[in-house]
């Protein structure tokens, strides 16, 4: 036994020390040096002649379950370029034991091998660009800061292919330069690259990594040299959009709009809309309330999506509340990691009024920075301002704090203050933080305010890997304590998580949670559940997840039991089909309503091209007798236009039919 432990003492310590010191020479060990080559490669997923010109990158080291250890089975990657962008080879070897249930045509969540590549052009490891590639070509891109954006909605225009080999597979990438805004001229770029193992389940990457560190901390990459100096490029989008909507009763409706975006490199970026393509196809997932307080809906709109990274924290403005904006206007000026934005907006609906929406940011001491975020507003509803000064110090890759001050002045001023303290290690991570609300402060244009109140809450995550009995382990304590000023009410929680992968990639998880919650009457609150997933390798996969407690009853300011069961049943039949069931129960409704309600979903995908779908849906709900069926057909005719046709059918609220082009 102790030669046992003194033999993993010994691992860590080398462990560590090879991270410290090639931490300290990254440049040195992790750099690449990118040729162009003299005829360009062609992107179809093979191996051409042109590859030899370039160098090879290898010896990826595990993130997961082995830190620092060799990955079992090996990537290639070789990197060349043009005056127009990247060029990327991945060789991707997955050994003999067994290929992915699925090329990942569909899934997008380790449903199997998997390569990706972090990006950032302006060499101030905060920022960055992420594209990742699945074995059956399916695309997923982000743009990144290090301060926990990471925003999905970015859609940048690159190209992949990929081809299926006697030892695994490869993928050939196209990143355009336009898709990687400088912000001056350079020679350098940081890069690293990761891949999931779906056989394994090993996370490797090729400059090392904790299991708890993120990915998108750029300041631990290796770098991308270049023979001379890149300069940033003038671009102009113009994207137009045209949408039709009848209610097969005679009834029509037309929309059109445009967006103007013009940038330079990373340095300036100004945009003009004109009605925006706000209409959504996507629909928002049906949702039901057992609380007192509002649902929060995601922002799905790109004129939003495309700038979240500078906007308000969302309890200062919630962009739901703009409904569809008759004009809108934004500019950006940036300067490393510095920046300076400001957004216009006129509501043409909803709540009818105007918006100026502006914040500043400035970073020191390498890691850290200083923002101010306004939100100016005069709507039908209410008008005045509310703002937001915030502060992140990170004392290392590791741990830091954020402070920040809210201030409003629709009425009587009013502030809060919040206090964030957070550690993140190998094998566990812990945050805690302290909220303070004054009574008078009012944000009606934000999401969630909560004036009048103070909030103590603390969290431990534990990760554990590899055990003779489980793949992997999660465990998690959490705890929060909450007092309203102005009354007697309060509450108190405390809940605890354990999650189990087993080593044929099913799951198990168990939640606990205690509570008491003092709103006008003292309610007690508790909660025990259980949930199991199918291994993720059968083409025929479920998960259930079963609950019973008590709940807070508003309505009646008293607690009332509840058990919930919900069940979800998905099969792929091919890499491009997909048929999913799910059904959830619950035994109590809003308000403390008696009986029971049932809700079903049917839903399928069918990729007839890996540019083309066919989605189907049909939800039911047995309590208010409302079933809502969906279709919708999706072509991607070139990169970034689309071709939407889509039909709906709800019995309370009527039928469409849509047509839309987005260009």
């Amino acid at each position: 036994m102790f030669r046992s432990n003194l033999k993993n003492i010994r691992s860590y310590f080398f462990l560590t020390l090879f991270l410290i010191f090639s931490s300290a020479s990254f440049a040195a060990d992790f750099s690449i040096s990118v040729h162009k080559p003299a005829s360009l490669p062609v992107i179809d997923g093979k191996i051409d002649a042109v590859w030899s010109e370039a160098d090879t990158i290898t010896d990826f080291v595990q993130r997961t379950p082995d830190t620092g250890e060799p990955e079992t089975n090996p990537t290639e990657v070789k990197v060349l370029y043009s005056k127009e962008g990247l060029y990327l080879l991945f060789v991707s070897h997955d050994g003999q034991d067994g290929k992915p249930p699925s090329l990942g045509e569909i899934e997008q969540v380790n449903s199997s091998d998997q390569i990706s590549i972090l990006i950032d052009p302006c060499n101030d490891g905060a920022t960055g660009y992420y594209f990742a590639v699945l074995r059956g070509n399916s695309h997923i891109d982000a743009y990144f800061e290090n301060g926990g954006i990471f925003n999905k909605n970015w859609n940048g225009v690159w190209y992949s292919e990929v081809s299926e080999i006697d030892e695994g597979w490869t993928a050939e990438i196209y990143i355009p330069f336009k898709n990687l805004p400088l912000q001056g001229k350079t020679d350098t770029f940081r890069i690293n690259f990761l891949r999931f193992h779906f056989n394994s389940q090993e996370n490797t990457t090729w400059y090392p990594l904790y299991s708890f560190e993120s990915s998108t901390n750029m300041d631990k990459s290796g770098t991308l040299l270049f023979p001379e100096k890149l300069s940033p490029l003038f671009d102009i989008n113009l994207d137009p959009f045209v949408l039709a909507k009848s209610d097969l009763a005679g009834e029509s409706s037309y929309d059109a709009g445009l967006s103007l975006d013009i940038s330079k490199g990373k340095a300036l970026d100004v945009g003009l809309t004109i009605n925006p393509d706000y209409a959504q196809i996507e629909a928002d997932t049906l949702q039901f309330n057992f609380s007192r307080f509002e649902l929060y809906l995601p922002e799905k709109r790109n004129f939003f999506t495309s700038v979240t990274q500078y906007l308000p924290p969302t309890h200062v403005f919630y962009t739901r509340r703009v409904v569809k904006p008759l004009v809108g206007g934004k500019a950006l000026y940036r300067k490393n990691d510095d920046h300076a934005f400001l957004m216009y907006l006129k509501d043409n609906e909803g709540n009818h009024g105007d918006y100026l929406i502006g914040s500043l940011k400035k970073s020191f001491l390498k890691m850290s920075d200083i923002g101010l975020f306004i939100n100016a507003f005069n709507t039908d509803a209410a008008s005045g301002m509310t703002g937001f000064v915030g502060m992140n110090l990170r004392f290392s890759r590791y741990s830091g704090a954020t402070s920040s001050l809210t201030f409003s002045s629709t009425g009587t001023p009013g502030y809060g203050a919040f206090q964030n303290y957070y550690y993140n290690s190998k094998y566990f991570s812990f945050n805690a933080h302290v909220i303070y609300n004054d009574d008078n402060l009012d944000s009606p244009e934000g999401y969630f305010f909560e004036a009048g109140q103070t909030l103590i809450s603390s969290s431990l995550n534990i990760m554990r890997y590899k055990s003779s009995f489980f793949h992997t382990l999660y465990a998690g304590l959490n705890s929060s304590l909450g007092d309203y000023h102005d009354s007697e009410d309060h509450y108190i929680f405390s809940s605890a998580y354990l999650t189990l992968v087993f080593y044929d990639f099913s799951t198990l998880s168990v939640n606990g949670s205690l509570g008491r919650e003092r709103y006008g009457a003292s309610m007690s609150v508790n909660n025990l559940s259980a949930a199991f997933a199918s291994p993720s390798s059968l083409p025929l996969r479920f998960s259930a997840v079963f609950s019973m407690g008590k709940r807070a009853d508003y309505y009646n300011l008293s607690s009332i039991s509840y058990k919930t069961l919900t069940f979800d049943l998905a099969f792929s039949p091919t890499g491009t089909l997909k048929f999913a069931y799910g059904i959830s129960y619950d035994t109590t409704l809003p308000l403390s309503y008696s009986g029971g309600s049932e809700n079903h979903l049917f839903y399928g995908l069918w990729y007839l091209t890996s540019k083309m779908f066919v989605r189907a849906k049909l939800q039911m709900n047995t309590l208010y007798n409302r079933e809502i069926y969906e279709i919708l057909y999706s072509w991607e005719i070139l990169p970034r236009a689309f071709l939407y046709l889509a039909a709906r059918r709800d019995l309370q609220e009527g039928n469409s039919l849509i047509f839309k082009i987005v260009i």
